[in-house]
């Protein structure tokens, strides 16, 4: 039993110290291990300094002594810490001389170019808007038709005759003119508008739901149309799209109908927005219900676009009677349509027009004054008036300044 005992402690001391001499050989190779890296980091520091030389020196002999001494571990690190510190400084010298030398550099680009891209970009929208609405002025400016206006002398103008109703708004340009040259100005329409029957409308012989999509130019239009809709009972189906020449007219059809559960479209006021508007939904068939006058432009786009159509009169306009109107004590009528010309000739035959100036609107009310023999006296719109408030102020502006001299 003795010996047992004897031969289990002599392996337990065996055991023991094996693991010593284990853990001594692993200890030695974590230090060889952190050696090598240090001097790996230490090689590539000195590649970088400027003394590459004595650097080698120092890792060789560091190599050499690594066994005798763990000191060498930091003699080893400082020197590289010192070199690494070194080549820091020198590159960040490097760098604040480049920034120093290409300061005016930057500063030129930092001028030439904006300062974000988004107010480049509102910059470029706005440069496109007006080069829009110059080249839309310009092309309008030139498509409209040229009317010689006549010789008549400027004579002093102080009652003017409006052949429209009057404005609601006080803030109209007409009270600009009654400010500035001190005329006097009346409103009395010369025309009137009368809704066609629903027999009427069968004699067009026009079957609305065969069309895909319906134009309104005015809510004048509208109401007519729905109007002898309801008369005839003819209900619109849920797939017919709607046309409008603006919001506000596109908005006024909520008295007719709930515009969540319709498709409906409208431009930005003028007839090309109206143009884009239909190109994108040329498929089917449109009905155009409108006035005389603005019917001729749709009818243009339509035909420009290539799609299928038909027209359809809802309502007329017919002259007003003025017979107990006194033209003679005005020295400017201003005409905005044929009709309205109509009805003056119409009521008054034996009318002279001496020294009554007479304004016209639009080049078929100007060809319909002179084809009644009138004269002319102002024209809009042109490229220098595209309204008639400013032809007839440019007008006025012309007598005073005569009166001066």
């Amino acid at each position: 039993m003795a010996v047992s005992k004897k031969n289990t402690s002599k392996s337990s001391t065996s055991k023991k110290t094996k693991k010593s001499v284990k853990k001594v050989s692993s200890n030695n190779k974590k230090k060889e291990n952190k050696i090598a890296t240090m001097s790996a980091i230490s090689s590539s520091s000195s590649t970088k300094s400027t003394k590459k030389n004595t650097s080698a020196e120092k890792i060789a002999n560091d190599k050499t002594n690594v066994s005798k001494d763990i000191k060498a571990e930091s003699t080893s690190s400082t020197t590289t810490t010192e070199s690494i510190s070194a080549t820091v400084k020198t590159s960040h010298q490097n760098d604040s001389l480049n920034t120093n030398t290409s300061a005016t550099e930057i500063k030129e680009t930092t001028e030439q170019k904006p300062q974000s891209s988004e107010d480049q970009a509102q910059q470029s929208k706005r440069g496109r808007r007006k080069k829009r609405q110059e080249k839309s002025w310009e092309e309008k400016a030139k498509a409209l038709p040229v009317f010689e206006v006549s010789n008549f002398p400027k004579l002093p103008v102080k009652n003017i005759l409006i052949t429209q109703a009057k404005p609601a708004d006080l803030q109209n340009p007409y009270q600009l003119l009654i400010d500035k040259y001190k005329v006097n100005i009346d409103f009395r329409p010369f025309i009137k508008v009368e809704g066609l029957t629903a027999q009427e409308f069968r004699n067009q012989r026009v079957d609305v739901l065969e069309h895909k999509g319906v134009i309104f130019t005015s809510r004048l239009a509208i109401d007519h149309f729905f109007r002898i809709m309801n008369e005839m009972r003819v209900v619109l189906p849920d797939s017919m799209k709607f046309f409008c020449l603006n919001e506000q007219i596109a908005y006024y059809m909520q008295k007719y109908m709930e515009l969540r559960k319709r498709r409906i479209f409208w431009g930005q006021g003028s007839i090309e927005d109206l143009k884009k508007v239909l190109k994108k939904n040329i498929d089917g068939k449109f009905l155009l219900p409108a006035s005389d006058t603005i019917r001729e432009k749709v009818i243009g786009i339509l035909d420009a676009i290539k799609a299928k159509y038909s027209t359809v009169d809802v309502y007329k306009t017919i002259p007003e009677n003025i017979s107990n109107l006194k033209p003679e004590k005005y020295d400017m009528i201003v005409f905005f349509t044929p009709i309205a010309v109509e009805a003056l000739h119409k009521y008054f035959p034996k009318l002279k027009q001496d020294k009554i100036r007479f304004a016209a609107y639009s080049i078929l009310t100007a060809n319909k004054l002179k084809e009644l023999g009138y004269r002319v006296d102002i024209y809009a719109p042109t490229k220098e008036f595209p309204s008639m408030v400013n032809a007839m102020a440019h007008y006025l502006l012309h007598i005073n300044e005569k009166s001066k001299k």
